[in-house]
């Protein structure tokens, strides 16, 4: 089917349109309509006890890194378990409930441990 001059007008009218009705967030998340959108939590980051930490340093050794986050994490009611992936650089932090960890994920959020590592929290997924 050929196109006329007159059939690209219309599509670009309607790219027009659409283009104005849409805006983009502070946050990069475009909405139609203009209006802003808050962001989602990605979906791995559905409340939950258990605590998922990365960004811990690979050179120590499995127990160095559970007493360090056992005291990190001990300052926050409810802590129940650390396990710790070494190799991998992350560990596994489990609170009594969700209530419990929550504060825990806001307050070690972004946490320094040295110069080249930072805490980088988020809940577990259930397996």
């Amino acid at each position: 089917m050929k196109r006329g001059p007159q059939d690209t007008k219309v599509r670009s009218s309607k790219r027009q349109r659409t283009e104005t009705n849409t805006s983009s967030s502070s946050l990069g998340v475009e909405v139609k309509g203009g209006g802003q959108q808050p962001p989602s939590l990605p979906k791995n980051n559905l409340p939950s006890k258990t605590l998922l930490v990365q960004g811990l340093p690979t050179t120590l050794t499995g127990e160095s890194l559970t007493d360090m986050l056992k005291s990190l994490f001990g300052q926050y009611a409810g802590l129940v378990d650390v396990k710790v992936v070494a190799q991998r650089g992350l560990a596994f932090v489990e609170f009594t409930n969700e209530s419990a960890a929550a504060p825990a994920l806001q307050g070690l959020q972004n946490f320094k441990l040295d110069a080249t590592n930072t805490l980088l929290v988020s809940y577990a997924r259930a397996f």
